[in-house]
């Protein structure tokens, strides 16, 4: 959703006025017993990494609400991560290109929502308008959602919860659900890895000359397209790998998409033996893959949370992102972050305060070497 820009404009041209309207019948709204809480819906419409984040605030739910049925509002991007949710017993895809070709579907999408009678509705997006739209048409007695400054995207809600600056994420999602005073008793990251995931794993890798109990490093140079600014140099990549195994001799797997191809040609013969690559990969394949390797480095991206949530050591690099709000988590996560003035620039992930990555471009592969060593000789 960040990425597409007709979207963000469309969200942000009409959400806005249409929610500034929808207010004027809140002053209609009466109070009313919520009483016993048997469904629930909660709407995140982008970012895997933000839903990686997500799913222990849906987890202490069904903690709290253990008779109640979850649901949740989701994109393409992000279902894959509820797929394998115990706790979420019903999935809507929420498909904007769609919607926005054939409005009559999105009606229907929305009526597909009111049917379903859901007691609460949280909205955990922290900008987008849409969002704010489907949680207000539900019609749930009660509706949870982020007041983020500039973004005017809290108008409906009957509960409104303040997005903070300062904290990291997962505390602003737990912040939502502080208003129905339950008990939190872990705040850990999760994901389920399926049985024929791991075996699917195990062969693949075998496939590519990484044998069973074998180290290998997972080096992962992807950013989202519309995310350039987050990209450390692929040149600095490259000498990264060749440093580590001319010291360590070790496996090295590039993992990415089709676009990663280009940086697996810059990769020198001499060393190549050692390098392996998957490209594409199922999300479940790919978490069983990262889990049984010794460490991944990467930029800031989802996959970076998912490595976190298999718990397996990462270096995560930083440069426009706040890692005090994006930042990786776990005893296992080490940050290494831009030491430019105007690093971090970002705050909701779109914002960036210029049109250059210089500030990952000054992170040295020194610097990051020194933290693979810490790693590897722990």
């Amino acid at each position: 959703m960040r990425g597409n820009k007709l979207i963000k404009y469309i969200d942000l041209i009409f959400g806005i006025p249409v929610l500034i309207f929808l207010s004027l019948f809140k002053i209609f709204e009466t109070k009313k017993d919520v009483g016993k809480i048997n469904k629930i819906l909660i709407i995140k419409l982008s970012a895997l990494g933000d839903t990686i984040l997500l799913i222990p605030v849906i987890r202490t739910l069904k903690e709290n609400y253990s008779e109640s049925k979850i649901s949740v509002v989701l994109t393409e991007i992000n279902k894959s991560v509820a797929e394998r949710c115990d706790y979420i017993e019903n999935i809507f895809e929420f498909k904007p290109e769609e919607f926005i070709k054939n409005p009559l579907k999105l009606l229907k999408f929305i009526e597909k929502i009111r049917k379903e009678k859901f007691d609460l509705v949280i909205d955990a997006d922290q900008w987008l308008r849409i969002s704010a739209l489907l949680c207000f048409f539900s019609k749930a007695k009660i509706r949870i959602g982020f007041k983020t400054k500039g973004q005017f995207k809290h108008y409906t809600f009957n509960n409104v919860v303040e997005h903070k600056k300062n904290i990291h994420e997962i505390e602003c999602f737990f912040d939502l659900i502080k208003p129905l005073k339950v008990k939190i008793r872990d705040k850990s990251l999760e994901f389920k890895i399926k049985n024929d995931e791991i075996k699917k794993a195990k062969d693949l890798l075998e496939s590519i000359g990484i044998k069973k109990n074998e180290k290998f490093i997972i080096i992962h140079s992807e950013v989202p397209q519309h995310a350039f600014q987050r990209q450390w140099p692929i040149k600095n990549f490259v000498k990264l790998i060749e440093k580590i195994i001319k010291k360590y001799n070790i496996k090295i797997l590039i993992t990415g998409t089709k676009r990663t191809s280009s940086f697996i040609r810059l990769i020198s013969s001499d060393i190549k033996e050692n390098v392996k690559y998957i490209l594409d990969t199922d999300i479940g394949v790919l978490s069983a893959i990262i889990s049984k390797s010794t460490l991944v480095v990467c930029n800031n991206t989802g996959l970076m949370h998912l490595t976190c949530a298999v718990g397996v050591p990462v270096i995560a690099l930083h440069g426009p992102t706040d890692p005090l709000k994006w930042g990786p988590i776990g005893e296992n996560s080490v940050v290494i972050k831009s030491k430019l003035s105007c690093s971090p620039c970002l705050y909701l992930g779109f914002e960036y305060g210029c049109k250059t990555n210089n500030c990952m471009k000054s992170i040295a592969v020194e610097e990051v070497l020194k933290y693979v060593d810490k790693v590897l000789s722990s």
